[in-house]
């Protein structure tokens, strides 16, 4: 039977509005102004200097020591961000890009609408079966001719953290520049030093939805022009509060302590039934460092992950069948074929993920509900008594 109140197991995709982020709009809404900082009357001074305070309250959060340019979330930052870095590329006469195949979308996408028109040329690095990035490869692939590398903080439908510090000094040492999207690693691990650029989110740890940062080190070129917002480097009235909303959220970020510990027991016991029950599952990158508050399962080819994600959901239990990016369109996941599951697998994939709001007991219950699944749709009917139609 169906949970009076669903379990959300889906924080990887939206993280709920945190405490701290609904107190700072509550004030706000309790005392709206005309919010345009570009404006020079009073109110617009006032706007501005919220602005200014909410940019160093993020930069005092992230302890990023360059510059910050507010923009709407993680596609537009990433788009912006790799804009820019083609633009610096060409003017230096490098035209390849070094990318990781574990990539978002957003990341990947606009290597193809800005660099590759542009004449570059892009390769992807091996990574291990674990889902880390190969650092040895990466290596071996740069040369003078690279302007640009870009890997992410943390993979989105596992967990994996990538060596990106590591990474990031070896593209230096060739004269690269080097962006990171750390839209999956705030709020969870320190963000990555040593980087040119790097892109956050705020709907992900806890801000409201529609506000994002670019942090970088080398200027932006804007690819949305308009009244010179954002020291010109992002056209449009900022979201203000939105971005009062993220900074707030930001300070107080951070995994509890106990949730990995928690998360590998669950794990583990999880294995053992799937096991009992004759279900070979696997755990994307559990034998890399993860963050603590994703699992990634893989299941045996049969039913799509969305299968069991719509069943999870009638019990429930609300997961997601690998990223939020992925969830409505049964391809094969590219981060999982890069790791070398087959197509078969890389359809079959589930991803429970949590936040600082989950508790203990809902972690608990959340596995459960997930291999009671799991059983009923991998069962023959008469070992578990029911059909997918039934479930689903």
């Amino acid at each position: 039977m169906k949970n009076t109140k669903p379990i959300y197991a889906d924080w990887a995709a939206t993280a709920p509005l945190c405490p701290a982020a609904a107190e700072e709009l509550r004030r706000w809404l309790a005392d709206p102004v005309p919010a345009n900082p570009s404006s020079v009357h009073s109110f617009g001074m006032d706007a501005a200097d919220r602005l200014a305070e909410a940019r160093v309250r993020l930069l005092q959060a992230t302890g990023w020591d360059g510059d910050v340019t507010f923009v709407s979330g993680g596609t537009e930052g990433l788009a912006l961000a790799v804009y820019s870095l083609v633009r610096h590329s060409l003017a230096c006469g490098r035209n390849r890009v070094i990318l990781s195949p574990l990539e978002h979308p957003a990341v990947m996408e606009a290597v193809k609408a800005f660099a590759l028109p542009a004449g570059m040329t892009m390769e992807t690095c091996a990574v291990s079966r674990s889902g880390a990035a190969d650092a040895a490869d990466f290596r071996a692939r740069l040369g003078e001719d690279v302007g640009f590398c870009c890997v992410m903080a943390v993979q989105n439908e596992t967990g994996v953290c990538q060596p990106v510090t590591e990474l990031a000094a070896f593209a230096h040492g060739c004269g690269a520049l080097f962006l990171t999207d750390a839209v999956q690693a705030a709020g969870h691990i320190p963000l990555p030093s040593g980087v040119d650029m790097m892109v956050i989110s705020g709907h992900k740890f806890g801000a409201m939805p529609g506000v994002g940062a670019v942090f970088h080190r080398v200027p932006l070129v804007p690819l949305q022009k308009g009244g010179g917002q954002e020291h010109g480097s992002r056209g449009g009235t900022e979201n203000l509060p939105g971005i009062w909303s993220m900074a707030a959220a930001a300070s107080v970020w951070g995994e509890p302590v106990w949730m990995a510990p928690l998360r590998d027991r669950l794990e583990a016991d999880f294995l053992r039934r799937m096991a009992a029950a004759g279900i070979p599952v696997r755990i994307s990158g559990a034998e890399a460092c993860r963050i603590g508050s994703v699992s990634h399962f893989v299941f045996p080819a049969g039913p799509l992950g969305e299968t069991l994600v719509l069943a999870c959901d009638l019990a429930g239990l609300c997961c997601s069948a690998g990223s939020a990016c992925h969830s409505t369109v049964p391809e094969p996941s590219d981060a999982l074929l890069a790791m070398g599951y087959s197509e078969g697998e890389a359809v079959s994939a589930v991803r429970l993920s949590f936040g600082r709001g989950t508790t203990a007991a809902e972690m608990e219950e959340a596995y459960r509900i997930l291999g009671d699944t799991a059983e009923k749709l991998y069962l023959p009917q008469s070992e578990s008594g029911v059909c997918i139609q039934d479930i689903v």
